[in-house]
């Protein structure tokens, strides 16, 4: 019965890694130029749905973002996992990297890295991270100045709790940095929250 149980966590433990290193995108040909991507920037998140209530989210990552076509996105801080005949492993230093047309994921729990090629898409390393289209927003004027918990640094001046825009799509409530130029998404929700951004550019 034992080892049936610690089969079941290992499987458990490598779908549930599966879903989190998934590649996720969108086409190229359906964004508009406004929305397949933002300034150079570093941002640390949190996904989980223990953030909204003061618990540890699932996982902390730290996101280098150049371009669409250049970014790397790791986990620094995650829960431990359980693995069979492996005791308690977790999945920091995990990473995604895109460099061009080349995907790289490395899965810090079984130490294995795999390597593929993609075209006609732009990644990116979480669905709430494809960047929003804040020009449409504006229009249908669906959009409610917030202050966050967020802190947002312009070329190294940041601001603690920094002032967002808010709107609802499809039930879940995003919070948008308070730029009309760019669409980073600060808060999803309970499941995603931004705690810093340092955008490498000048504020607006």
């Amino acid at each position: 019965m034992k080892r049936r149980r610690k089969l079941w966590l290992l499987i458990g433990s490598v779908a549930l890694y599966a879903v989190a290193m998934a590649v996720f995108f969108y086409s190229a040909n359906d964004a508009s130029p406004e929305t397949t991507g933002w300034p150079r920037l570093t941002m640390t998140y949190e996904i989980g749905e223990s953030v909204a209530s003061g618990g540890s989210p699932n996982e902390v990552h730290r996101l280098v973002y150049r371009s669409p076509t250049e970014w790397t996105d790791t986990v620094i801080e995650a829960a431990p996992t359980q693995t069979l005949g492996s005791g308690t492993v977790s999945k920091i230093d995990s990473y995604r990297q895109v460099f061009g047309t080349r995907v790289e994921d490395s899965n810090s729990i079984h130490d294995e890295t795999t390597v593929k090629e993609t075209e006609d898409a732009v990644l990116i390393p979480h669905p709430f991270l494809k960047p929003v289209d804040v020009s449409e927003l504006k229009k249908a004027d669906r959009l409610t100045s917030i202050r966050t918990t967020s802190i947002v640094c312009y070329l190294g001046a940041c601001e603690q709790n920094a002032q967002g825009q808010t709107f609802t799509d499809d039930g879940a409530k995003w919070t948008i940095v308070d730029d009309s130029r760019f669409g980073i998404a600060l808060s999803v929700g309970d499941a995603f929250r931004v705690r810093e951004v340092r955008i490498e550019f000048a504020r607006e």
